[in-house]
């Protein structure tokens, strides 16, 4: 046991080989694990009738690997984690959770503890789940290498997945960055006022999109005519949304299809202009990217070839919708929304109005800057129309979480539909 921590595998090839033999003198095999295991008790014991015996020295590997340390999570989940690390040269490893998708995958920051890391050691990203029938997992690794893997000059960019019988992991070799400094969501930066790089949110933008996978991307784009509801369809729950928008508003359905605004999405869905598709991201939410300060992306599991702009308005949508103070009146909602119509909030400066609340500056300067990086996709003869029109679907689509600020996203889509219908 000791030998194997020093990474010392010579003397645990010759166990494991010896009792390959032993086991070949059977007609079958079978074995019993622990289905959980918490610091108070031993779970309850499995039996396992035809269990592979590959599965049983993956165990037995398993057990003898890495220790990891800040332990919260479960037998089976340390388990795939460590399958993941098992060529891995520290003997612990320590890791955090940073994140929770509704899918029920969890993302965590894995690293060797100091004092017994390599000198250049390096951080990991890892997403894990348990097994299921639509793995989506599986999908985001095939995604991740067809928008990143295949991609010329990204070698050293992989997406490693691994399973066992209960559960599925991805390693993003693509997410290594220093492990002697601590790293942060852009979700942490803006919200957390002490946080290091609180005050420099609006230069991570910037070099956000500068990174190695933006610039490859870019070189992707497809120029052509493109119904833009087209794009975003797939997002938007059309029977979730009617329901939705019925219980806020406090109409039913009937009604809500008379309203203006609701009518104007529906002829909105029609129009067609010059735009681009290329490969993205899909989900740049403030929660799916990191600064340590150099800036990393996780979830792959939309990535794809998408309407150009897709980036760009769901982050702007994520600031707006997750980010604003919930205690804003309506009335303050209305006027943001109404400055950011203004065409002038694409250029590289924009004074916004300084009467507002500072927090509320604070997240607009960010926009305005997230704004002005888009400029690179959009079509100066179509009065950023592209643009408006990805953004006010992206809002569509926030009205139906419960998590986001619903009031603001209606609030928002009926502002944009109106101006859209003006200048299109």
């Amino acid at each position: 046991l000791l030998d194997s921590k020093k990474n010392d595998s010579s003397n645990l090839n010759t166990t494991k080989s010896s009792i390959n033999k032993l086991i070949k003198e059977f007609d079958g095999f079978s074995a019993i694990t622990i289905d959980s295991l918490t610091p108070n008790k031993f779970g309850k014991y499995v039996f396992h009738e035809k269990r592979v015996v590959n599965d049983f020295f993956d165990e037995m590997d398993f057990v003898l690997s890495s220790f990891l340390t800040n332990t919260k999570i479960q037998y089976e989940e340390e388990k795939i984690i460590k399958k993941l690390f098992d060529d891995y040269d520290c003997p612990i490893l320590e890791y955090r959770l940073i994140a929770k998708g509704f899918s029920g995958a969890s993302v965590i920051e894995v690293k060797p503890l100091k004092r017994f890391a390599p000198e250049k050691s390096k951080r990991f990203i890892v997403k894990f789940d348990r097994r299921k029938t639509d793995s989506k997992l599986q999908i985001e690794s095939r995604l991740f290498n067809k928008c990143l893997g295949g991609l010329e000059g990204f070698g050293d960019y992989t997406c490693k997945r691994v399973t066992t019988h209960t559960h599925e992991a991805l390693l993003y070799q693509y997410a290594k960055s220093d492990s002697s400094q601590e790293s942060y969501s852009f979700a942490t930066i803006i919200s957390k006022k002490k946080n290091k790089h609180h005050l420099i949110a609006r230069k991570l933008i910037e070099d956000l999109h500068e990174i190695k996978p933006y610039l490859l991307w870019s070189t992707t784009i497809n120029t052509m005519e493109l119904n833009i509801y087209s794009c975003y369809e797939q997002f938007i729950n059309a029977d979730k949304l009617i329901n939705t928008i019925s219980q806020i508003l406090h109409v039913s359905k009937k009604e809500l299809v008379s309203f203006d605004f609701f009518k104007t999405y529906e002829k909105l869905k029609n129009i067609t202009l010059n735009s681009s598709t290329k490969l993205c991201h899909g989900d740049l939410h403030t929660e799916n990217f990191f600064a340590d300060p150099s800036i990393y992306l996780i979830d792959f599991g939309m990535s794809d070839r998408h309407h150009s702009l897709i980036d760009f308005v769901t982050l702007e949508a994520s600031i707006k919708f997750k980010h604003f103070p919930k205690y804003l009146t309506d009335s303050e909602l209305e006027k943001i929304e109404k400055i950011l119509i203004d065409s002038n909030t694409f250029n590289e400066v924009f004074e916004f109005d300084q009467t507002m609340r500072p927090e509320v500056l604070y997240l607009l300067d960010i926009i305005q800057k997230n704004r002005r990086c888009s400029l690179q996709y959009l079509d100066s003869e179509n009065k950023n129309l592209d643009y408006y029109l990805g953004l006010y679907y992206m809002t569509v689509k926030q009205i139906s979480f419960a998590d986001m600020n619903q009031r603001y996203a209606l609030i928002s889509m009926r502002v944009l539909g109106n101006y859209i219908s003006k200048i299109s």
